[in-house]
């Protein structure tokens, strides 16, 4: 038998290389086919989101910032959306003088409507306007109101800062602002319940602003022209171009530029600058005594000296316990006695709230307590001495206090709600 050893075992393989042009060619091609896609997939998705940017009926109520625009200070919600001044245009008729519902010493309001049909109020604050000025004011609102909610507090939609011009939009209100029924002279049209109504709300809303908060919300601008109404007239207090947060350890007075419309204002106010939320108090009562009287708080048409000024009259009048000559004539001919006691209650509380000192006035809480109590005498709480007297008009400064813009059009003549401007 014959045996065989292998002792190694090497072995090469030669391929030949493939010199054919099909295979090189695809090899060559595959990197610019994987370019080409992805260049097609950036260029798709860049049109849409440019489309998606432009879009106006989406506006994205998504994180919106603001800064100071220098850098310094930034504000930021989660609920108000960012419009371009393109859209806002688009919307008001290029902010048109027929569109035109509002105007003031900063701002003018326009009425709009958006592409998705929503009507707004586009609040334009005046190009005239030194930039540091309208800088501060537009940031002043955003940032009280944005994050705010409450039903009787008229709601920030969006903003837009582009171009050096400052709009902030607003949700539109039908029936327009509580001051054309006043001086407008239709305050007639508003039944009494509806009065009451608004005065609640109104009470309600600066409770809130004042203690509903982490911090003390000054309005230092309530005047009825600043109320606007809903299409079912539920009350809705806006405009707070000059309204400031406080800490609640600083509530009882700090010194700010005089603020405010005549015959609103505080005296306190009017001759040191001193505000608190007593100032706020005092304007809730001069237009609670406006929707209780159907007057104006000053109306220089009066013949009679001690009936222009309305806080003045009406404190007279309770001095001589004709109180119930206050009421509105008409309404008062048109409600019962039961309703006539509960506008007196609302005349005691009224003249509480414009008291001459600031210390003396109930504070937001107690007087929406008292509003809505059932008890109708709280005429014990009103002092009936004359050193309570509210100070003679003769005798308040001759000084214009801020401009603050009316939401709707208006007699300006005589309208106590549209003060000329003063330097700050």
């Amino acid at each position: 038998m014959e045996g065989h050893v292998l002792y190694s075992w090497n072995f090469t393989a030669y391929f030949p290389l493939d010199k054919g042009p099909k295979n090189s060619g695809s090899t060559l091609k595959l990197p610019f086919l994987i370019a080409g896609v992805l260049l097609a997939v950036i260029i798709v998705g860049c049109v849409s989101f440019f489309l998606w940017r432009r879009n106006p009926r989406s506006p994205r109520p998504r994180p919106s910032i603001v800064g100071r625009f220098n850098g310094s200070e930034t504000v930021t919600s989660n609920h108000v959306a960012h419009y371009s001044l393109r859209q806002l245009k688009k919307a008001t008729n290029n902010f048109g003088e027929s569109n035109r519902i509002g105007e003031g010493g900063s701002s003018n309001v326009y009425k709009g409507v958006l592409e998705d049909g929503r009507m707004i109020a586009a609040k334009r604050l005046k190009v005239t306007l030194h930039k540091d000025k309208k800088e501060a004011e537009f940031i002043s609102e955003l940032k009280v109101i944005s994050n705010m909610r409450h039903r009787n507090l008229l709601q920030l939609r969006g903003w837009c800062y582009e171009s050096e011009e400052a709009i902030l939009v607003y949700d539109f209100m039908s029936k327009g602002s509580l001051g054309q029924y006043i001086y407008g002279n239709e305050i007639g049209s508003l039944s009494s319940n509806i009065r009451l109504k608004i005065i609640a709300g109104i009470a309600s809303a600066l409770e809130y602003l004042h203690f509903g908060l982490g911090e003390c919300v000054l309005h230092r601008d309530v005047k009825a022209a600043n109320v606007l109404l809903s299409d079912e007239y539920e009350p809705l207090l806006g405009d707070f171009g000059m309204a400031r947060l406080i800490s609640h350890s600083q509530v009882d007075a700090i010194t700010m530029t005089a603020a405010g419309t005549t015959g609103y204002m505080a005296p306190e106010v009017a001759f040191s600058g001193r505000f608190s939320d007593k100032a706020d108090i005092y304007g809730f009562g001069v237009l609670m005594l406006e929707l209780a009287c159907g007057r104006r708080a000053i109306d220089y048409l009066r013949l009679n000296i001690e009936e222009v000024r309305l806080v003045e009259w009406v404190w007279s009048l309770h001095l001589n316990n004709t109180l119930i000559e206050a009421i509105d004539s008409k309404m008062r001919l048109e409600i019962s006695e039961l309703q006539i006691e509960q506008w007196r209650k609302i005349l005691h509380i009224a003249l509480m709230c414009c008291n001459p000192s600031p210390d003396a006035r109930p504070s937001m809480r107690l007087v929406c307590s008292m509003i809505e109590g059932d008890d109708l005498s709280v005429a014990e709480l009103l002092p009936r001495s004359r050193k309570w007297e509210p100070l003679p008009m003769e005798n308040w400064p001759s000084a214009s206090t801020s401009a603050t813009h009316s939401w709707t059009k208006q007699d300006k003549s005589h309208d106590p709600g549209l003060t000329t401007s003063s330097k700050e």
